[in-house]
């Protein structure tokens, strides 16, 4: 088996685990709901047997921080993000500041379970499934222009040309860009927070 097969292979062993236990994260009335669920999942029971600085810091920090350290440990992460010196003094500390990075997340996806909730997704996506109409590419046909190369010298291409001159004052161009504009650093006025560079909400969501 290569190491793509082994990746897809387990993958799909990951969404297989991870898909019941979004199904209760999603189900809870409350947050202690979501901690006791987490704790009982087999992999994150382990984890914590193994690793007593996280348990000692899940057992005394306040609920929300708790919830999104045990989501981590529940995907399968907890050794590649909770790698500090469990036995320094910083330690709680360092742990404190991940999860409340990691707050706006969780809570902005909490009608899909949170950071497990899309950590399912980003699987599902990973492994090819379709999420949506579009997605399938028997549905979506993108047609490419034919160009005109202006480096050639023709009467024709001479005349496009100066018609493109004359209507550059009409002319408008779309540029599909990613990310969130964190470079143009957008501040909140007052609060000083930042802001995103474009946002359509709807009920609360972008």
């Amino acid at each position: 088996m290569n190491d793509t097969n082994t990746s897809t292979s387990s993958q799909q062993q990951l969404l297989w685990a991870l898909t019941p236990l979004q199904s209760h994260l999603i189900a809870a009335n409350s947050i202690e709901e979501r901690i006791s669920t987490l704790k009982s999942y087999p992999f994150v029971h382990g984890f914590l047997s193994v690793h007593p600085s996280i348990n000692s810091f899940i057992e005394s920090t306040s609920k929300d921080h708790a919830t999104i350290i045990l989501q981590i440990i529940a995907i399968g992460q907890g050794d590649n993000v909770l790698r500090y010196p469990e036995h320094s003094e910083e330690y709680h500390t360092q742990l404190t500041e991940l999860a409340e990075r990691l707050r706006p997340a969780d809570q902005f996806y909490d009608s899909i379970g949170g950071l497990v909730g899309y950590h399912v997704v980003v699987l599902r996506l990973l492994l090819g499934e379709d999420l949506g109409p579009f997605v399938s590419s028997s549905q979506v046909c993108y047609k490419v222009p034919e160009g005109i190369d202006i480096r050639q010298s023709t009467p024709e291409i001479a005349r496009v040309v100066l018609h493109a001159i004359e209507k550059l004052d009409r002319l408008a161009e779309i540029y599909v860009v990613g990310g969130a504009g964190d470079r143009l650093d957008l501040r909140d006025p007052i609060s000083g927070a930042a802001l995103p560079a474009a946002m359509l909400a709807f009920e609360g969501r972008s």
